[in-house]
């Protein structure tokens, strides 16, 4: 004979939905928009054209760039390490 037990639903742990990482959104659009303007310049640095003016503008670009991408990678990066933390305590729990 299998019993059933009656326990409160509160009880069993829900999966939580999961929250936009709203962060991580904003920083996509700024490094697209980055990566568009190198490509111009990047093309007019290959044609010749580029002006010292745009040529200071390339590496400020750039530099932005590696402080975006920087960024980005360590918001993913505390992603994962908080997901992985939340995973641990539940399974500690169960």
């Amino acid at each position: 004979e299998v019993k059933i037990l009656d326990v409160p639903d509160e009880d069993i742990p829900q999966e939580q939905p999961a929250k936009k990482a709203t962060v991580q959104e904003e920083l996509k659009p700024q490094l697209d928009m980055i990566n568009s303007d190198l490509v111009g310049y990047y093309k007019r640095k290959t044609s010749g054209m580029l002006t010292e003016k745009q040529e200071t503008e390339l590496r400020e670009n750039e530099a932005k760039k590696r402080k975006v991408e920087a960024e980005l990678k360590k918001k993913i990066n505390d992603q994962k390490r908080q997901k992985k933390s939340r995973e641990e305590k539940i399974s500690c729990t169960v």
